[in-house]
């Protein structure tokens, strides 16, 4: 009885490990998800505010020089 549980405590040792291992590489890809999710987020976010001032600006310049 002992003797098989020596035998299979590396292997259960072995799977808690890999276990882990992918439980990290889980959180892991989470988090470079989150992050290039919001990365886009702002990005385009950022686009459109510029883009929005950009031809107010152009509007206001065409109305007071023409």
């Amino acid at each position: 009885m002992l003797l098989l549980l020596l035998l299979f405590l590396p292997l259960l040792l072995l799977l808690l490990l890999l276990l882990l291992r992918l439980l990290l590489l889980l959180l892991l890809l989470l988090l470079l998800l989150h992050c290039y999710y919001y990365y886009y987020y702002y990005y385009y976010y950022y686009y459109y505010y510029y883009y929005y001032y950009y031809y107010y600006y152009y509007y206001y310049y065409y109305y007071y020089y023409y």
